[in-house]
């Protein structure tokens, strides 16, 4: 949700060069019974530079308004699967087979979009964790590509390591571009840099293949 307080510091700009304009026309109103071209050009200027401040605010403050929205969609999921875990001493699996997810098939890893995990087997995390799971504010949770980078899900072979991702949209968000601890090894993807600690995860393998994230939680 986008609070007034996001972008009340735009509309006081506004507010302000927008009476100062009023006081230049107002003067120069005074002074002469039109205006000269180059005055014309002078207060057109004036408006558009201050409603380029306050589109470029409000933009960023929605953008930073959905990645709050990530954070929290990913903590809450985040807080299921630690539940569920506890329940079964391994978290939630993506598998073809229903019955590759048990305890004793530590052979697989898995991944995908969160939001379709009880797709084929509706075990793999029940409502009682969590009710209904969140999809990106964005891009979704239905299907995903290079373009598309919903919540995206991975477990390790035996379902004791798991990493959450999301793409944060505001480029300046010092979680989007701090060096992270990479993911575990997999076959999932790599670290754009080439290393870790890395900033940015791209997804090499699957449907989401080519999409790169800024964002990622692990298990404890």
């Amino acid at each position: 949700m986008l609070h007034l307080t996001n972008i009340l510091p735009s509309i006081m700009i506004t507010i302000a060069v927008s009476m100062l304009s009023f006081s230049f026309l107002k003067n120069l109103f005074k002074k002469s019974k039109g205006f000269t071209f180059i005055e014309i050009i002078l207060v057109i200027a004036i408006i558009g530079i201050t409603s380029t401040f306050i589109v470029g605010n409000y933009v960023t403050a929605k953008q930073r308004a959905r990645d709050s929205q990530r954070k929290s969609d990913l903590s809450l999921i985040q807080a299921a699967i630690e539940q569920y875990k506890a329940d079964y001493n391994y978290y939630p699996c993506f598998s073809a087979s229903a019955n590759e997810c048990g305890v004793d098939s530590n052979a697989t890893e898995g991944w995908g979009l969160i939001s379709t995990i009880n797709d084929n087997d509706v075990t793999d995390l029940p409502t009682k964790y969590i009710n209904k799971i969140p999809s990106d504010p964005t891009y979704g949770g239905a299907s995903c590509s290079s373009t598309s980078p919903g919540y995206l899900y991975w477990h390790g072979p035996g379902k004791q390591q798991y990493v959450l991702f999301a793409k944060l949209e505001n480029v300046n968000d010092q979680d989007a571009v701090s060096l992270k601890p990479a993911p575990p090894n997999g076959t999932l993807g790599a670290c754009v840099s080439g290393s870790s600690p890395c900033a940015q995860y791209r997804i090499t393998s699957g449907a989401c293949a080519g999409s790169v994230y800024n964002y990622w939680v692990t298990n404890p």
